[in-house]
């Protein structure tokens, strides 16, 4: 896959993030539709060295 075709599905990821009421907890949720699944990997903490 080229590298515009990479940037281009990236823009269109959807991340969300929301505030617990309660706790002030904060949670963020990466949205990744079935036309995302070829770069689903740049997402996964594995693939950034986190965990």
């Amino acid at each position: 896959m080229s590298i515009d075709k990479v940037l281009a599905l990236t823009q269109t990821v959807v991340t969300i993030q929301i505030t617990l009421p309660k706790n002030k907890q904060v949670i963020n949720r990466t949205m990744l539709m079935k036309r995302h699944q070829r770069i689903a990997p740049l997402f996964s903490d594995d693939f950034l060295g986190t965990h």
